[in-house]
């Protein structure tokens, strides 16, 4: 793992004086600058060849997300339901007393057959 530290002064600009904030960059994997295009009425970016072992192959499905600070995160549709399952389990995981809550109030409401 790299590990790359960058000063910042007030404009954001690297700086020797003034700092007001550090940023932490940490590599883990190899990176590659690409270049969006336009083809036709769409933005394309190219995905290196170096994926497909990966699974990013010509006609393979793919889910794009834009994430709350602007970043894009693209995932194998393959995926996404591993993804959904995981985030299910670590939401009732975190918020289980919430859930037997909300259980317990619904069975409390719930219609008889008299209703």
């Amino acid at each position: 793992m790299c590990r790359e530290e960058h000063r910042l002064g007030a404009e954001g600009n690297p700086t020797r004086l003034g700092l007001t904030s550090w940023i932490s960059v940490d590599i883990l994997n190899p990176v590659k600058i690409v270049r969006i295009r336009r083809v036709g009425n769409s933005n394309v970016v190219s995905i290196p060849k170096e994926l497909e072992a990966a699974g990013y192959t010509p006609g393979a499905n793919v889910l794009l997300e834009q994430l709350p600070d602007g970043a894009l995160r693209l995932i194998r549709t393959d995926d996404v339901s591993a993804l959904i399952r995981r985030v299910g389990r670590e939401v009732v995981a975190e918020d289980r007393d919430a859930l037997k809550i909300l259980a317990a109030h619904d069975r409390s409401n719930a219609p008889t057959a008299a209703d």
